[in-house]
Formats: structure tokens, sequence, C-alpha cells
């Protein structure tokens, strides 16, 4: 009986061992989406492709009326990175206003 109890909680463990490793692997093998920015008009944009296919393509500010570009790629990559998490995060990915405040793109007036 002590055996077939050790037995089990060895199973148990290994198990439990296995579930862990592969959790990991899947979350390492997920496809991440790939951001990338580009000049446009005097400024930049931005890209965001997944498995090399375009899903977002943004030359504009978006929320901003007009055609106004990013002033810099920084800004460009910091609003791209507020989609892919709202992506992730299973939420709309628009950009609001209040985004792009608080990410420090446009300023408070």
């Amino acid at each position: 009986m002590y055996q077939a109890s050790k037995k089990r909680i060895i199973a148990g463990v290994l198990f439990t061992v296995i579930t862990v490793i592969l959790f990991f692997v899947y979350l390492n093998v997920r496809t991440k989406p790939d951001i990338e920015t580009f000049p446009i008009n005097n400024g930049y944009g931005y890209s965001i492709s997944v498995k090399g296919k375009t899903v977002v393509y943004q030359p504009y500010i978006p929320a901003l009326e007009g055609k106004n570009s990013f002033k810099t790629r920084s800004e460009a990559k910091k609003t791209a990175k507020i989609v892919v998490r709202k992506i992730i995060n299973n939420e709309e990915p628009s950009v609001t206003i209040e985004d792009l405040k608080k990410a420090g793109i446009i300023k408070n007036k």
C-alpha cells in the first residue's frame, strides 16, 4: 500500500513538472506582433505585423484630425506598443487622445 501511494506521488509530481514545462514552451512559441517604424512626410509612422502579415498600418497619429505624422521614431513606437498591449489584452485596439497624453506624445492643454 505504501508503494502504491509513493508511485502516485511520483506520478503527480512528474505530471506537474511536464505540464509546467509545456506551458513555458507554449508561451515562448506563441507568435508576438512585430513593430516597425518608417519615415513619412517629415516624420514617422508605424506598422504592426503578425507572422509577416501587416495587421496595422498607421502613417499618421491616430485620434488627431488631419494627416500629422509622429515627430520622432520613438513616439511612433510608443503608440504601436499601446496598440499591441490592447490587442494582447483583448481590448479595442484604437488609440485615444488620453492614451497619447499619458504616453507624452501630445501635451495637455
